[in-house]
């Protein structure tokens, strides 16, 4: 399967998570339901196409590539927090039924299997995330990140975020 039609596929799948709104937003029937100088597809695009910029420098380069308004970094993130937690994995589940597996070595799929800490921001209400620095009273906020790979199809095919404390 060729990049465009994968493309193809993924935003014909965001196109309809967008008509499925209420199932992807924290209020339905609230979230994401004026016009915005950041939409809900470019909400869930920015952040797909983030990388380690500074966030104005990301919302920048995202936006005036587009040639849009440029919303401001408060905007984008209010924004940002609409969404609930089922949306990211349901886009790359349904990317991945859309867009099959078919590549295999003796009839087995090679994937990799690789986990990394997050940094967050601290949030002094947020105790799941929360992890005590050694030797201080000083604490420091991660999530861990385990990705599957799929070396022969060179994409994810599942993920899984847990808090770093609690994580196996």
């Amino acid at each position: 399967m060729t990049p465009s039609v994968i493309r193809k596929k993924f935003f014909d799948i965001l196109y309809q998570t967008e008509m499925n709104i209420r199932s992807f937003v924290l209020k339905p029937g609230r979230d994401m339901t004026r016009h915005r100088r950041c939409s809900f597809c470019d909400t869930i695009l920015s952040v797909l196409n983030f990388s380690m910029e500074r966030s104005n420098t990301e919302l920048f380069n995202f936006f005036n590539r587009k040639r849009r308004l440029v919303p401001t970094k408060s905007a984008f993130t209010q924004q940002r927090k609409k969404l609930n937690a089922e949306l990211f994995p349901f886009l790359m589940t349904a990317l991945n039924i859309a867009a099959p597996l078919k590549k295999t070595f003796k009839n087995f799929h090679l994937v990799a299997v690789d986990g990394t800490d997050i940094n967050l921001p601290a949030d002094s209400k947020d105790g799941i995330y929360r992890i005590r620095q050694a030797r201080s009273e000083n604490f420091y906020y991660q999530m861990h990140l385990n990705a599957l790979y799929d070396i022969l199809e060179k994409r994810y095919i599942d993920a899984l975020i847990q808090p770093r404390p609690k994580m196996d």
